[in-house]
């Protein structure tokens, strides 16, 4: 019997972590331990097993390759694809789109390049200090 390898999404920022590079070193050993399995390791989250369709997604990932160019904001895949599912689902509700504290507004960029959000009938506000 054959197995697929699952793709798997790694980095290595973490918020919490008194000795990062130790706390990686631990996940990392955690992991290999693992056979034939996705694993997603980032934002505070591990887990592996799991289905991860969002990094076979042409658009979404070409959005987060042009518009997250830093680590950090890589780093958060899994929140942007949830914020992406949760607007394109809003695309059927009345209203316009608001985000408070947006920071540089990476996510709204995928977002705007995933929904192509220009043909849309909706407004998107950003907000931040």
């Amino acid at each position: 019997m054959g197995y697929q390898i699952m793709k798997s999404w790694l980095e290595t920022i973490f918020w919490g972590p008194s000795d990062n590079t130790q706390f990686v070193q631990g996940i990392q050993s955690a992991i290999n331990t693992l056979s034939h399995t996705s694993v997603f390791f980032s934002d505070n989250l591990f887990t592996f097993g799991r289905n991860l369709s969002f990094l076979d997604m042409p658009r979404f990932m070409e959005a987060i390759e042009k518009d997250c160019p830093t680590p950090i904001e890589r780093s958060v895949i899994w929140r942007i694809y949830v914020l992406m599912w949760a607007a394109e689902n809003g695309l059927r509700r009345e209203g316009d789109f608001v985000e408070c504290g947006c920071g540089r507004g990476a996510n709204d960029r995928v977002i705007v390049d995933c929904l192509d959000f220009g043909r849309q009938s909706k407004q998107l506000y950003l907000y931040d200090m």
